[in-house]
């Protein structure tokens, strides 16, 4: 975008809060791609935007919610997603015909430009350069590395460490709102 600096988008995929923000950000950021093509005498084409980041934190949900039905699978473990996948997501279709696809150049025929968009869906990436334990077993408490990954035992205790850190800083009302009712509910 404008200076380099990148546009920051706050999405909840489960809740659909943000998900509009997306598609419009998608197609201002890729505008100039169908108007060089067409300044070239191309038909336009679809925009294609790549969904990465890690592992189990909701990519697939969130082009399933953009889509507004299920497509990608999507679980509460890592590694559902295995390959890439492209799917289209059609926002607004130009029809010519019964089957809705437009033919020959958009520009002079009157109609808008097709519109729509297409996202790679991909499995959860862990830059290789992650060498401290600690962020290891952030990730694993996170649920964002497969169970044979991690010793749960370390990881359990990483996170009594760090909820207790938070309670001595006064912080557990922020960080951790239903720790005490949860605990206390489970273990009595």
């Amino acid at each position: 975008l404008d200076g380099g600096i990148e546009e920051v988008l706050f999405v909840d995929a489960k809740r659909g809060q943000g998900t509009h923000s997306i598609s419009r950000a998608v197609y201002r950021a890729g505008r100039h791609v169908n108007e060089r093509r067409r300044r070239r005498g191309l038909n336009d084409r679809s925009l294609r935007v790549g969904i990465i980041g890690f592992p189990n934190v909701g990519k697939s949900a969130l082009i399933n919610r953009l889509l507004g039905r299920k497509r990608a699978r999507t679980a509460n473990t890592p590694g559902v997603t295995r390959s890439l996948q492209w799917i289209r997501v059609a926002t607004d279709k130009t029809s010519t015909g019964a089957s809705g696809s437009s033919s020959g150049n958009s520009r002079g025929s009157g109609q808008r430009p097709k519109k729509g968009f297409e996202l790679l869906d991909s499995p959860g990436i862990i830059p290789s350069d992650m060498l401290d334990q600690t962020d290891a077993l952030l990730l694993a408490a996170c649920n964002s590395i497969g169970v044979g990954a991690y010793d749960n035992q370390a990881v359990a205790a990483y996170l009594c460490d760090r909820i207790q850190n938070l309670v001595l800083m006064g912080k557990e009302s922020i960080a951790a709102p239903q720790w005490r009712d949860r605990c206390l509910e489970r273990y009595g």
